[in-house]
């Protein structure tokens, strides 16, 4: 199996792509995310540099010059030490059936050009699980894509009802484990977990979930608890931020 140097700092991308102005984009965006990244202009050196270099990620453009995506994946597919490097379809193309095809190829998954830093950021967290898939990078993503479906004047609406009701379900729940009273942790579950649905980490929705459906022991009550801290503080706290900054820029 293919070593994965997301164990060393950062995660390291190649991105496969011909277009010198994508190339700009995609390289800006990926470092912004604090990924190292390896540039090859066609499918040929693509295969190359996965065969001399540990990548834990490649975004693949699929119409190229030399060989083009769909060939470029063949042959790396052809080593089974790639079977689980994530390869990452780029394509111009939106057309129904695309996606199944870039599966059916040997690619892991979708993105759709151009993309925005949002989605890009979805990728590397969904793919790259050691080194950029954390609840904060999550909570992030999440929030920027809030702001950017319902823009920043109504974003601030459900952003000031999390601050603002989050604490004291916390408290609620925290109190209902503590004291054993399971039903009460139900309703300030359920509760939590509809105000922090669109911008929650996974991490808490799994905790919610479990709670929810009483799927613990009451010995478990003091780390759940001190999970659950963590993941609402952090959620909190990225809120606030987004707000004060919307606020800011407002």
């Amino acid at each position: 199996m293919i070593k994965s140097s997301a164990q060393r700092e950062g995660s390291h991308v190649l991105l496969v792509e011909d277009h010198k102005l994508n190339q700009a984009v995609a390289r800006h965006f990926l470092e912004h995310c604090g990924v190292q990244v390896t540039i090859a202009n066609n499918g040929s050196e693509a295969v190359a540099a996965v065969k001399n270099q540990l990548f834990d990620l490649v975004l693949m453009d699929l119409q190229m010059p030399e060989l083009n995506g769909y060939q470029a994946v063949a042959e790396i597919r052809k080593d089974n030490q790639y079977k689980d490097l994530p390869i990452i379809a780029l394509t111009a193309h939106a057309m129904e059936g695309e996606q199944e095809r870039c599966l059916a190829a040997g690619m892991n998954d979708y993105l759709t050009k151009p993309f925005a830093l949002a989605d890009l950021k979805q990728i590397l967290i969904k793919w790259i699980v050691p080194s950029i898939s954390n609840s904060q990078a999550e909570i992030q993503v999440n929030l920027e894509k809030l702001v950017e479906q319902l823009g920043k004047e109504s974003a601030m609406v459900p952003l000031d009802a999390v601050i603002r009701l989050v604490p004291e379900r916390l408290d609620k729940l925290t109190d209902a484990l503590r004291t054993n009273d399971r039903e009460m942790a139900k309703q300030q579950a359920h509760g939590l977990k509809g105000s922090l649905n669109v911008y929650g980490s996974s991490q808490l929705s799994k905790l919610l979930y479990r709670i929810e459906d009483g799927d613990y022991m009451d010995s478990e009550a003091d780390g759940i608890i001190s999970s659950l801290e963590n993941e609402l503080g952090l959620a909190l706290k990225l809120a606030q931020k987004m707000r004060d900054s919307l606020n800011t820029s407002s």
